[in-house]
């Protein structure tokens, strides 16, 4: 597992990574030398504190429509469960 930064970036093994395709790739490949490429928007999924996993592209769709419609990213980022991203399996 990662770790996700306050800024959005995940934290793996003490590297930093800006896109979750690019970790997802990294991590794959550690796996499967030869692997060519990966959409960790796809791949990538959160597990909440209880278990429950979602993938990041849903994430995604869901926060992009609540701060096109419903209001502040800001509040509701504020209160948002601790996550933590992983591979899908």
């Amino acid at each position: 597992l990662g770790d996700l930064t306050p800024s959005g970036s995940i934290c793996y093994e003490g590297e930093l990574w800006e896109s979750p395709s690019g970790w997802s790739i990294h991590v794959k490949r550690s796996v499967v030398p030869g692997m060519k490429g990966d959409n960790g928007w796809d791949s990538v999924f959160y597990v909440a504190k209880d278990g429950e996993k979602t993938k990041l592209a849903q994430l995604r769709r869901t926060h992009a429509h609540k701060m096109c419609d419903f209001g502040s990213f800001e509040k509701e980022t504020a209160t948002a469960p601790k996550v933590k991203p992983a591979l899908a399996a």
